[in-house]
């Protein structure tokens, strides 16, 4: 699949994700509980393609434990900082534009570890939706309407996990290992953990059918997002404009959330959002 229409089809995937993501925070649905369909759907839609196609899943050892760390250090931990911020966050898209603004640690890298392309129109591209993005996670809000600063922390923990974690899956594709298994690996990993983590915690799983629509979705979306996202890992001259995308694509979610949930949303951001869509055209085009 060409790397611009699977940024594009992950772009969609993301905005619809993490608006779900806000509805069910909303709906006062726990964290674990959304997190183990987020994680547990699609390790069960990408088991299915595994068998469907005939698809080799046994890997040496060494790969197991290196997927296996991934799955802990960086998927997990990655998803944890991240919902905190989203939760902690005056506005979701806030959040998420620090921490999916790894995208510079991931080009450079890319570079040096990959051999990877980098060319002058996506490095302008890439540093005007940063730069945009900065005014999106200012922190600064309306007098009585700020909700502490803590999210930031867990923002910047949710950088480093998913710089990583891109960076890691990119290896697993250079390995020869398709990109479903690693991707149900991972999922299967983090769902086991999260449901452990459910059991300790004693929370109750059953949920009324209104709930549980949300975080099916949640689920299906989460699978389609990162299936699309490692398919344009695949075949992009460089990892950073995925995520460069997958970036920009969070200024829709600010939006979204501003306009569904009353989320707070000042002239300052509108003008990043802006921005960002401009800088993510300049990338695409």
């Amino acid at each position: 699949m060409n790397w611009v229409l699977a940024s594009l089809l992950m772009f969609a995937s993301s905005v619809a994700l993490y608006t779900s993501i806000r509805k069910a925070q909303l709906m006062k649905i726990s964290i674990e509980v959304y997190s183990l369909f987020m994680f547990g759907v699609p390790a069960l839609a990408y088991l299915f393609f595994i068998v469907a196609w005939g698809l080799p899943y046994r890997l040496p050892v060494r790969d197991l434990i290196e997927i296996f760390a991934a799955a802990v250090l960086f998927s997990y931990l990655g998803n944890f900082f991240s919902q905190k911020s989203i939760l902690k966050a005056p506005n979701p898209g806030y959040s998420l534009m620090i921490s999916k603004s790894y995208i510079v640690f991931t080009t450079i890298a890319a570079i040096f570890l990959f051999n990877a392309s980098l060319t002058l129109k996506s490095s302008v591209a890439i540093l005007m939706i940063l730069a945009f993005s900065s005014m999106i996670a200012s922190p600064t809000e309306p007098k009585g309407k700020g909700k502490g600063k803590s999210w930031l922390a867990y923002s910047f923990g949710a950088f480093f996990c998913w710089g990583l974690l891109a960076l890691a899956l990119k290896h697993f594709l250079l390995a020869g290992i398709e990109i479903f298994v690693t991707l149900f690996y991972l999922t299967a990993v983090v769902s086991g953990i999260i449901f452990f983590e459910i059991k300790a915690k004693r929370m109750r799983i059953a949920l009324e059918p209104k709930d549980l629509l949300i975080v099916l979705a949640i689920g299906g979306l989460s699978a389609l997002f990162n299936a699309f996202m490692n398919l344009g890992y695949q075949t992009a001259p460089n990892i950073g404009y995925l995520n460069a995308v997958n970036a920009s694509s969070i200024a829709f979610v600010t939006v979204l959330s501003s306009v569904f949930f009353k989320d707070h949303l000042s002239a300052k951001k509108v003008i990043g959002i802006v921005g960002s869509t401009i800088g993510l055209i300049v990338l695409l085009v």
